[in-house]
């Protein structure tokens, strides 16, 4: 079922020159979802068109979502965001959607590839499997153009040193 709920920019950064994360609260419901599943995001006046983009994080007790969103030349979204939205406004949230989705019993050796803010998916992926404790090795393979473009490298160092089942290796 698809839900489709305020919720307010409380947080917003710069993890890359193209790339904003957002955080976002819910204003009513939170939206119940999968990780690896995505949204749509929207102005709430629906002057901005409807755009999809992959949960980075695995549900929360208090319902936060981040989005990794990729300044995309010409695109009107992604300009809205990188440009116009700031933390205090509320937007439309809609889903979830997407069948990205891993089995939380599962307990097979995983591996994980992802490039710029495709880690998105992969990130929420990975923080449940990480929190879940039952896969018997997660490695993840990240793609970046250059060293200042790699996203959450200290968020995978510290998931390497936490447990003895998580490698990663990019630039």
């Amino acid at each position: 079922m698809s839900l489709e709920e305020p919720y307010e920019v409380i947080g917003r950064e710069h993890r890359t020159a193209t790339i904003v994360e957002l955080w976002l609260r819910p204003r009513g419901d939170a939206l119940e979802y999968l990780p690896g599943e995505y949204l749509l995001l929207e102005d709430l006046e629906h002057r901005i068109p409807p755009r999809s983009f992959s949960i980075a994080n695995a549900p929360r007790p208090d319902g936060l979502i981040s989005l990794l969103i990729t300044r995309v030349p010409g695109g009107e979204s992604s300009t809205w965001v990188h440009e116009r939205l700031r933390v205090g406004e509320e937007v439309s949230v809609s889903g979830p959607y997407g069948t990205f989705v891993d089995d939380p019993a599962a307990t097979a050796p995983a591996l994980f590839l992802a490039a710029g803010s495709g880690l998105a998916p992969i990130r929420a992926l990975l923080e449940a499997a990480v929190a879940a404790n039952r896969r018997s090795s997660l490695t993840l393979i990240f793609s970046a153009r250059s060293e200042v473009e790699v996203i959450d490298g200290e968020r995978f160092a510290a998931w390497r040193r936490g447990t003895g089942r998580f490698a990663s290796s990019g630039p």
